[in-house]
C-alpha cells in the first residue's frame, strides 16, 4: 500500500497523463477518478455506515467488494482484464490501479494510436465494470465478460476511428 504521500503523487500524475484528455469521454473520465481516489460507493464502503448491507462482490459472491477486488481481483473482472490486456499490448500484471499508472506512464512512449488506445481501453475498463456492477445490483443483470469486452472494444475503436484513417488504426489494432 502506498503512504499518503506518494498515493498523492500518483492521483496527481494519473489525473495529469491519464483521466482527463479531450478524447476520453468525460463519463469514463469520472468514473476512474473516483476508482482512483476510492471514492466510489463499493460495498466496504458502505458496510462501514449501514451493518445490513451485503458487502460481497455482486458479481462472484466470494469477496468483500472493494475497489481493488472489484476491478482486479473479482473472477469476473480478471478475465475481461486479460482480453483487454492482450488485445491493447500491455503485458504487465494490473492489479490495482496505483501498478495500472505505473505500467502506463513507463509505456506512454510509441505510436500515438496505439497510446491513445491503451488510454482509452483502461479507462473504459473501469468505467464500464462499474456501470456492469451496478446493472448486475440494480437491474438483476448477469456480469458477462464477452459483453464488456465486446462495449470496451467498440467504444475504443469507435472512438480511434474518429481521430485517426482506419488504415492507420487496423495497421496498429487490427480490425
Amino acid at each position: 500500500m502506498l503512504g499518503d504521500r506518494q498515493q498523492s503523487e500518483v492521483e496527481t500524475l494519473w489525473e495529469k497523463w491519464f483521466i482527463w484528455k479531450d478524447f476520453i469521454p468525460p463519463k469514463y473520465s469520472f468514473t476512474t477518478w473516483q476508482a482512483l481516489r476510492n471514492r466510489l460507493p463499493t460495498r466496504d464502503r458502505l458496510g462501514c455506515r449501514d451493518t445490513e448491507i451485503d458487502q460481497r462482490c455482486p458479481s462472484c459472491t466470494t469477496e468483500t467488494e472493494s475497489v481493488d477486488h472489484l476491478f482486479f481481483k473479482c473472477t469476473k473482472t480478471r478475465e475481461v482484464w486479460r482480453v483487454i490486456k492482450t488485445w491493447a499490448g500491455m503485458r504487465r500484471p494490473i492489479t490495482t490501479i496505483p501498478s495500472a499508472i505505473k505500467w502506463f506512464l513507463k509505456e506512454r512512449s510509441g505510436v500515438t494510436v496505439i497510446r491513445k488506445a491503451r488510454s482509452l481501453a483502461l479507462i473504459a475498463t473501469i468505467s464500464l465494470m462499474w456501470r456492469a456492477r451496478n446493472a448486475v445490483i440494480f437491474d438483476g443483470a448477469t456480469f458477462e465478460p464477452k459483453h464488456l469486452i465486446f462495449q470496451i472494444k467498440k467504444i475504443t475503436y469507435a472512438t480511434l476511428y474518429s481521430m485517426f484513417p482506419h488504415e492507420t488504426v487496423q495497421e496498429h489494432l487490427g480490425v
